[in-house]
């Protein structure tokens, strides 16, 4: 089973330093150009995805 998104994320920025940020438009990117899933599915999905700031 391929990693979950949250884990591809995890492990790019832990074992490499990539942002979260770049991983994300990455992700986006390829589920854009070869993901079965429709534009509001795949905004969803980031939605959930996007790292938060912190509130004070």
């Amino acid at each position: 089973m391929a990693p979950a998104s949250g884990e591809i994320q995890r492990q790019a920025n832990a074992e490499w330093g990539v942002p979260v940020t770049d991983t994300l438009r990455v992700l986006r990117r390829d589920l854009s150009l070869n993901g079965k899933l429709t534009d509001e599915q795949r905004e969803t999905y980031f939605a959930l995805l996007e790292p938060h700031k912190a509130t004070d």
